[in-house]
């Protein structure tokens, strides 16, 4: 008798029943939900991304430089002008180190230049989320740095 016929029906009945095993599981789990209300995460979602293209529409660059542990960031429009006059906002944070972060205010001490109000309390790799308000959109920038002390 030859086993191949034997050894395609032991294959197939092993895949079904996997997948039924997979669909009961599947069926069987509690749901997963990422937000408490999706919808309404969704809309501030699209509120946030309307932002960040306003943002991006106004042109700006930033420079960013961090000494001694302070960081400074240096705006500037399309012409290569300093932006002056805007009123920033910063959350420093670190993915290991949750105790570490941090939130701030960006002050200006020179037309264009911008600096923390708080040193990084640490060296390490944190991610730097900026927001700059009073201009004609808020001004966004978000970054990962290496910091060190």
């Amino acid at each position: 008798m030859n086993p191949w016929p034997m050894g395609i029906v032991a294959g197939l009945g092993i895949v079904v029943s996997v997948n039924i095993w997979m669909v009961t599981v599947a069926v069987g789990g509690r749901p997963i939900q990422e937000a408490e209300r999706p919808y309404e995460a969704g809309v501030e979602f699209e509120k946030v991304l309307e932002t960040r293209r306003a943002s991006v529409a106004l042109g700006y660059s930033a420079q960013v430089e961090v000494v001694d542990g302070v960081a400074r960031i240096q705006l500037s429009d399309t012409r290569g002008a300093p932006v002056t006059g805007l009123r920033g906002f910063i959350e420093a944070r670190r993915s290991d180190r949750a105790d570490l972060d941090f939130q701030g205010e960006w002050g200006e001490t020179a037309p264009g230049v911008y600096v923390a109000s708080r040193p990084f309390p640490q060296g390490g790799h944190w991610r730097l989320q900026s927001r700059f308000e009073g201009g004609a959109a808020p001004f966004l920038d978000d970054r990962r740095l290496a910091v060190t002390r």
